[in-house]
């Protein structure tokens, strides 16, 4: 089993902008079919051999899982296209103040 943990830097709406953005750009962005259900203030994601959970925690949207064959074959896949996701979702740059991105 590989497990992995991605930390980003949340809005600062919070959840309440969290959870918008993240179920459109879930829907839309990843190139692997996931089940997703809402558990309170956590998203639950499951697919074939994974299970993860995208929650708010400290100022950061945190995405983990365990990842068991065969998406543990795929481990840096599934890590790239979360990151890539959230980071779609929540770039760094306009989170820091700066809405053009550019510095």
């Amino acid at each position: 089993m590989a497990r992995f943990r991605i930390d980003h830097p949340a809005p600062p709406g919070g959840w309440d902008e969290v959870r918008p953005r993240l179920e459109t750009v879930l829907a839309d962005d990843l190139p692997f079919r996931l089940d997703k259900r809402w558990e309170g203030e956590s998203l639950r994601l499951e697919g074939s051999g994974a299970v993860a959970s995208i929650r708010v925690v400290d100022g950061h949207v945190r995405a983990e899982g365990d990842l068991r064959p065969p998406a543990s074959f795929f481990r840096a896949v599934v890590e790239r296209e979360l990151r890539a996701a959230m980071e779609r979702a929540w770039p760094v740059d306009r989170l820091r103040g700066d809405p053009d991105g550019v510095g």
